[in-house]
């Protein structure tokens, strides 16, 4: 069923960009910056096996393209960034054992894929996150929220278990002892909770949500984008035992020091002027 179209307010100039009509996962650019958006209002943008998808192939096309440095996600609306899996659709999904694999392999390729992207993502949290929601917004760098916002991990409810990957990421996140509260009590969380637990990272006025992501986002985009990535790689790597990616890391960090960003960095500082990375 197509979805109710809304617009989105592009930051920079604040003109109205429209999200087309019937896509339930849109890409939208904004120089630099890509948008993705689950536009699924009228079910409080919960996330069937086509979405999924759609995200996955999203976040696989912004690593296709060099031109985009900072990535957010967004539900529409103001209801739900996201408010989980589709359960109208489960019956059909996990109905037998191999199309449960199926889709429970796009659930986390999709988690994936946005977790894997080498620049800072961004998850800009109104309403519920909820489930898989919450899943998707843990696969990101940062989590802004909305001063209203609720999170809640729940698949205890319904007899279900939260997926390894977004469990390895809700426990480097929040810690064990946390991560177990949330999934074993399947609680809902308010956001002055969720940021002192740190699953939420910068909490604003619903209405200033765009604003304070805005502003932050720009404050990245006068940074190297090669500094930025190579730290971000470092990150991820400190909460794995991946000896080759360490190797890989190890090598790029040293030859970071021979990079252009790296001498445009230091001789702006040395002539007192803003480095341009570009």
């Amino acid at each position: 069923m197509p979805s109710t179209p809304f617009s989105l307010t592009r930051w920079s100039d604040g003109a109205a960009v429209p999200v087309p009509a019937g896509q339930h996962v849109a890409v939208l650019r904004d120089g630099p910056v890509a948008h993705i958006v689950l536009n699924r209002p009228e079910r409080r943008n919960a996330l069937d096996a086509p979405m999924w998808r759609a995200v996955r192939d999203a976040a696989l096309r912004i690593a296709g393209d060099t031109d985009v440095q900072v990535v957010t996600l967004r539900g529409a609306g103001e209801q739900a960034f996201c408010a989980g899996a589709d359960i109208h659709e489960f019956e059909s999904v996990y109905g037998a054992p191999a199309s449960a694999r199926a889709h429970n392999t796009v659930i986390r390729e999709a988690q994936d894929a946005l977790a894997r992207l080498d620049r800072p993502t961004i998850a800009m949290v109104r309403g519920d996150c909820v489930g898989g929601g919450c899943g998707l917004a843990l696969a990101c760098d940062l989590r802004f929220a909305a001063s209203d916002a609720r999170f809640a991990i729940s698949p205890a409810r319904i007899g279900a278990a939260y997926g390894f990957p977004e469990t390895q990421r809700l426990v480097a996140t929040v810690g064990p002892s946390r991560a177990k509260d949330l999934l074993f009590s399947a609680r809902v969380v308010q956001a002055e909770e969720a940021l002192r637990m740190g699953l939420a990272d910068r909490l604003a006025a619903p209405a200033g949500l765009d604003a304070e992501v805005a502003r932050y986002v720009q404050g990245l985009l006068k940074n190297s984008s090669q500094s930025i990535s190579l730290m971000k790689s470092m990150v991820h790597a400190a909460f794995t035992a991946d000896a080759d990616a360490l190797a890989r890391i190890e090598q790029a960090y040293d030859q970071s020091f021979h990079g252009t960003h790296f001498r445009e960095g230091y001789t702006a500082f040395i002539e007192k002027r803003a480095p341009r990375f570009r």
